[in-house]
C-alpha cells in the first residue's frame, strides 16, 4: 500500500528543550576565563568556592542575561578586570578578596556587588552603572571605585546604593566616582566617605543614617594674601562688605 502526501502542503516542525540557555561552572579551585562565554538570553553562573575568578586572556569575557559570580578570593584584578556582558542583572560576591569588573558594552545593570571583607570594588562600564530592575543595586566594599561613560544610578527614586560597613582603613576605604552625566547615590549604612565625584552632570547623594565626609587628603593651599582675596575673588562674588549687603538685599 502506498500513501502519497502532496509536497506543497505545510510540514509542521517542533523543537523541544528550553527557551533559555543556562551555563554553570562550579569549581573548588580558581576559575580561569580564557575566551568568551556567550549566553545572551539565559543565566551564567561561575563559582569558585576556594579560589579566584580570573581573566586569563585579553579576549575573555563572561556573558549572560543574568550573570552570577561567586569567589572565595578575587574576581578579576587591578590590571586584568574580568570583562562581562550582562543583559539584565549582575551579581558578584567575593568572600575574602577584591572585585574588579568591566562591562564591555552597554550599561552595567547591578543587582549586588559585594566584597564581604572590605576588599576593593572597582566597576567600569562603557555605558552607565545602573540599578537592575527589581533589585537593590548594592555596591559594598572597602574602597569603591566607579567609572561610567554615561551616568551612575537611575534616579532619586532608584539610586545606586553604596556601603562600606565599619571601614578599618580610613585612608583607603572611600568612594571615588567618575561619570559623564548625572550621578545618583545612596549610602546604605553609616557615613559616606568621598574621595571625589567627577561628572559632567548633576550629583544627588542621600546619606540617611550618617554624615557625608570629605575623605580626600589632597590639600591645595591658596597662597594669595587675605587682601588679594578681598579685592579679587571675594569682591567679584559679592562675598564681603557692601557688596555682600547689596546681594542680600536683592
Amino acid at each position: 500500500y502506498t500513501h502519497d502526501i502532496s509536497a506543497h502542503r505545510d510540514i509542521g516542525i517542533h523543537f523541544i528543550g528550553h527557551n533559555q540557555g543556562t551555563v554553570t561552572v562550579d569549581s573548588d579551585a580558581s576559575v580561569y576565563i580564557e575566551g568568551p562565554i556567550l549566553n545572551s538570553t539565559g543565566t551564567t553562573t561561575v563559582t569558585s568556592s576556594e579560589g579566584d575568578i580570573v581573566a586569563a586572556d585579553v579576549g575573555s569575557s563572561v556573558g549572560g542575561n543574568r550573570i552570577v559570580l561567586s569567589a572565595h578570593g578575587d574576581i578579576g584584578s587591578e590590571f586584568a578586570p574580568l570583562q562581562v556582558k550582562a543583559g539584565s542583572s549582575l551579581n558578584a560576591t567575593s568572600a575574602t578578596g577584591s572585585i574588579n569588573i568591566s562591562q564591555v558594552s552597554g550599561d552595567m545593570p547591578v543587582d549586588a556587588v559585594m566584597a564581604q571583607t572590605l576588599g576593593n570594588v572597582t566597576l567600569a562600564s562603557q555605558g552607565g552603572i545602573f540599578v537592575a530592575g527589581g533589585y537593590e543595586g548594592l555596591v559594598s566594599g572597602g574602597a569603591i571605585n566607579l567609572t561610567a561613560q554615561t551616568g551612575i544610578g537611575n534616579s532619586t527614586v532608584h539610586p545606586l546604593v553604596v556601603d562600606s560597613p565599619n571601614p578599618t582603613d580610613l585612608q583607603k576605604d572611600r568612594l571615588t566616582a567618575t561619570a559623564q552625566s548625572d550621578v545618583f547615590l545612596k549610602e546604605k549604612t553609616g557615613d559616606l566617605r568621598v574621595n571625589y565625584i567627577h561628572t559632567g552632570g548633576d550629583v544627588w547623594i542621600d546619606v540617611p543614617d550618617g554624615s557625608l565626609i570629605d575623605a580626600n587628603t589632597n590639600a591645595h593651599v591658596d597662597e594669595r594674601t587675605l587682601q588679594q582675596l578681598r579685592d579679587g575673588v571675594w569682591k567679584s562674588l559679592g562675598l564681603t562688605g557692601s557688596d555682600y549687603d547689596q546681594k542680600i538685599a536683592e
